[in-house]
């Protein structure tokens, strides 16, 4: 092991510790890749025009997280990860302070220090070469993370990361239409044919390479990049991001790659990912649904890994400030260490995480259906509080007056019962004893967020679904659980879900990896 490292694992990283899909050397906003292949540009000549856009996210994981994680390559190669350590002055200084307090911190793969090795895969800047070293030079010790330190254990989390990833690759085409619908595809046909060739180029590249792991490289190049000549051409075309715009789902083909690619890396550590401004969260995936169809419909699924993970990252994702690249890092290093509401607010966000989890272990050990309401409220008065203190600490310039409104909506059977945490009220829809039967029915539960004012929060996806053995003891069940909470029960007026309030919807050997 290097003397210039403080070697952290992930029993050292908090679960509101994050990594983020926009410093990924392949990100680019799903509005930026219409107009790249609109302009048929490369991602390596497009780049300049979303260095906002990785800043942006860059510094909104930093103010949401209490460490952003980043693998060591993508700070070298990302110029807007690492310019602040070729300055002076107070963002260098801010900048040193975050990753000393373990704010930010490097992901080694095999490597042993930030300085080994020459980052080969990726996009070489000698810039990004001369920030890492600078950055070992003024702490001497950089705090690093490993799957582990020993090289025999982190070889194994190694292979096991890439056979997470490479098992939903080949599976995807079971969640086809599910996929379909979150991407809005048209030709939801032609695109689970395409999943359908994704899973036999995984079977005929095990029997080519003699091993049943299939790597993201591999998949842009037959999928989403041209095709060179030779294998090192075809690699430099994705390091370039040479897109091939002739290839008939590309685009949708690379959102799925990279989600479940970051998805991955931060499982191995056991934090969260969160997925860039203008592209899928990870619920795009359907994991979740996979999950299911490869299980007996009537018995509980396995989702405590993820569950929490997709609740809290798609409402992290709702936290947007508008204008985030106003703060400077100074700013947010000031925020983090000054700011108690900052504190608040992850205590709150990391107890709504947990609650999440602890529903899921209830559900599988019970085998019924949502156990207890989800308490949001002190999520959003964290939150709310938060947003007030950045607007103080910065002077107006970025934060926004925003309260967020968010309800839980389950459905058994057709009934629907509208949970709002924050008044202690349950509204019922559709809810009398003579619409369910005592037969097995499906549960849904969705969330649903947003704003009075800022539509940047809105949001309504489904986050569970499992099967009940008897859907009107499970309402009665339910109905009994909120009233001992103390919640009051009305009948809606409305014989229809309630639709979000606030806002549409946004349209948002060592593997080799």
């Amino acid at each position: 092991m290097s003397t210039n490292v403080i070697p952290l694992t992930k029993e050292d990283l908090s679960i509101m510790s994050s990594t983020t899909q926009g410093v990924d050397n392949q990100y680019v906003p799903l509005a930026g890749l219409k107009k790249m292949e609109k302009q048929k540009l490369s991602r390596e000549e497009y780049r300049k025009k979303i260095k906002k856009d990785i800043e942006a996210e860059f510094k909104r994981a930093l103010l949401y997280s209490d460490s952003v994680v980043i693998n060591r390559a993508f700070i070298i190669n990302t110029e807007e990860l690492y310019k602040p350590l070729l300055s002076s002055g107070d963002e260098k200084k801010a900048y040193l302070d975050l990753v000393k307090s373990k704010g930010i911190i490097p992901y080694l793969y095999n490597e042993k220090s930030i300085t080994e090795g020459d980052a080969s895969g990726y996009t070489k800047r000698d810039s990004g070469t001369m920030a890492v070293a600078e950055l070992e030079r003024e702490l001497e010790k950089v705090p690093c993370v490993r799957f582990s330190w020993d090289e025999q254990q982190n070889l194994k989390d190694a292979n096991r990361s890439a056979r997470a990833f490479t098992s939903y690759i080949m599976s995807a085409r079971i969640v086809a239409n599910e996929i379909a619908a979150d991407l809005k595809i048209k030709d939801v046909e032609g695109f689970k044919k395409k999943l359908n060739e994704v899973t036999t180029f995984c079977t005929e590249t095990f029997d080519e390479t003699k091993r049943d792991l299939i790597t993201r490289q591999q998949l842009y190049i037959r999928f989403v990049c041209v095709e060179g000549r030779t294998k090192e051409e075809s690699s430099q075309n994705v390091i370039q991001g040479k897109y091939d715009y002739s290839k008939k789902f590309w685009k949708e083909l690379k959102m799925i790659f990279d989600l479940k690619y970051q998805a991955n890396s931060a499982d191995g550590l056991r934090i969260q990912t969160l997925s860039g401004r203008d592209l899928p969260e990870r619920s795009a995936l359907h994991e979740l649904d996979m999950a299911m169809e490869l299980a007996p419909a009537s018995e509980s699924i396995d989702l405590s890994t993820m569950f929490g993970e997709i609740v809290f990252s798609k409402l992290t994702n709702a936290l947007w400030i508008r204008t985030v690249n106003d703060l400077t890092f100074s700013d947010i290093h000031k925020i983090r260490q000054d700011c108690d509401e900052y504190k608040i607010f992850l205590e709150s966000a990391k107890k709504l995480k947990l609650d999440t989890q602890s529903m899921i272990d209830d559900l599988q050990k019970s085998k019924k259906g949502v156990d207890f309401a989800l308490d949001f409220k002190s999520f959003i008065n964290g939150f709310y509080n938060y947003q007030n203190a950045i607007r103080k600490i910065t002077s107006a310039r970025s934060a926004e007056n925003i309260r967020p409104a968010i309800k839980v909506v389950i459905n058994i059977g057709g009934v629907l019962l509208t949970v709002l945490a924050d008044d202690k009220l349950v509204k019922l829809s559709g809810a009398t004893a003579g619409v369910l039967s005592d037969q097995a029915a499906t549960v849904i539960s969705k969330v649903v967020a947003g704003a009075s004012k800022n539509v940047d929060l809105a949001i309504n996806y489904n986050f569970m679904r499992t099967r009940i053995s008897n859907a009107r003891d499970e309402y009665e069940r339910l109905l009994n659980k909120f009233r001992k909470q103390g919640f009051n029960v009305v009948a809606d007026k409305q014989d229809k879900q309630e639709e979000a309030t606030i806002a549409t919807q946004n349209e948002l050997t060592y593997p080799e990896v």
